[in-house]
């Protein structure tokens, strides 16, 4: 993940309704670990 990236995703989730929210955490169930742990992703994961 990159800071810009992280900072954008951060921006759309803000805004987006429980159905979107719950899109994108489909889409990135598999990469959860990695984001989590990662300086910028774990910001998304928080969100």
């Amino acid at each position: 993940a990159d800071q810009y990236g992280s900072r954008f995703i951060q921006q759309k989730l803000e805004a987006a309704t429980i159905e979107e929210k719950n899109m994108v955490f489909q889409e990135i169930i598999p990469q959860a670990l990695s984001l989590m742990t990662d300086v910028f992703g774990n910001y998304v994961i928080q969100k």
